[in-house]
């Protein structure tokens, strides 16, 4: 028997689009997990025109079964069929497939998933958590380059893995449902430059209302459908090569845009406790986050919201791919983001 994609039967995880009966993965750690009985089971994957691309650059996933991984790939075909078991007797299992590479590189769809069973078979959503949070963020929230050899690697999706993210991490530590809006190279006015120049282009908050940043998943997000109880945002690490150029004016400008997002994000999360942070890749950005935090306070009488600091990487830690954070260091801000949350929530 075929069964869809669809929250009678999965639980959806992050931010997804469902397009044609197919449910794509759009985001970093999107998923869908879900409990199937039966001797045999299988699920059909979907590939968009990111499947053209290098392998190095097409939207990497992995498939679970029981928490163990059985599938750690990159999506190469327009349809795939993947076995997740073929039993003589009956099994129970819970299954987990997610999206590990960031949005802009493509989507991980899912077609359906197939069960077969001599007696009752049925496919179920798998719990859903008490506590869901969202994380919003660059390239450190994204997991980008956590795989990667060293420090002079270059980018792959290949070496993304959401996974092994801070922001998964933390999630597993509270044990809470996620969702993830994550761009490389994104900021809150400027996404990262080389010249000093403004890059307008690549910044998270035009985009904070979509399901994805690239056309064909460019939608509106439905807020209301999945709510958070608290947002996690890291961002302020590529602003800050713009801002470093002329910090007395243009932390002033930054400021303001971190406001403007900050009222952005409480409009379409009412009731959200928000924790801003920045600080794992340096950058000196964190005394105008912490800024724009008071600022936003005195504004809109909004207390629900706080501010804290990530320690810098310790090279003794390792890096990943263009120094970004080793799997070390995204564990020790997990640690740092599961306490500070924990602090809150209990006072």
């Amino acid at each position: 028997m075929e069964y869809t994609p669809v929250s009678k039967y999965v639980k959806i995880i992050g931010r997804t689009l469902e397009k044609n009966g197919i449910l794509w993965l759009v985001q970093s750690g999107a998923a869908i997990s879900f409990i199937v009985k039966g001797k045999y089971a299988a699920v059909t994957l979907a590939g968009d025109d990111s499947i053209e691309n290098n392998r190095d650059f097409r939207s990497r996933y992995a498939v679970m079964v029981d928490g163990k991984i059985i599938i750690d790939d990159v999506i190469s075909l327009r349809k795939k069929e993947i076995i997740l078991f073929d039993k003589k007797v009956t099994q129970t299992s819970e299954v987990k497939i997610i999206h590990l590479s960031e949005a802009v590189r493509g989507a991980v769809g899912v077609e359906n998933i197939l069960v077969r069973s001599d007696d009752e078979n049925f496919v179920m959503p798998a719990e859903k958590k008490k506590l869901s949070i969202e994380f919003i963020g660059d390239s450190i929230t994204c997991a980008y380059g956590v795989e990667g050899k060293d420090s002079s690697e270059p980018f792959k999706t290949t070496t993304e893995n959401f996974m092994k993210s801070y922001a998964y991490l933390t999630a597993e530590k509270l044990d809470a449902d996620y969702s993830a809006v994550s761009y490389s190279g994104h900021g809150v006015m400027s996404g990262y430059t080389s010249d000093g120049k403004m890059n307008e282009k690549d910044i998270v908050p035009p985009f904070y209302g979509k399901i994805g940043k690239t056309p064909e998943y460019a939608l509106e997000w439905d807020f209301k459908s999945h709510k958070n109880d608290i947002i996690v945002i890291n961002l302020g690490t590529n602003d800050s090569n713009y801002v470093n150029q002329n910090r007395m004016q243009r932390s002033v400008e930054f400021k303001k845009a971190y406001v403007k997002f900050l009222k952005d994000v409480r409009e379409k999360n009412t009731d959200t406790y928000i924790f801003c942070t920045v600080g794992l890749m340096g950058g000196g950005m964190y005394q105008y986050v912490s800024e724009a935090v008071v600022d936003y306070r005195i504004e809109t009488g909004d207390k629900r919201i706080t501010s804290f600091e990530l320690e810098m990487q310790k090279l003794s830690d390792g890096v990943g791919s263009d120094w970004h954070p080793s799997e070390i260091t995204q564990r020790k801000a997990a640690d740092a983001v599961a306490k500070r949350i924990l602090k809150v929530l209990e006072n």
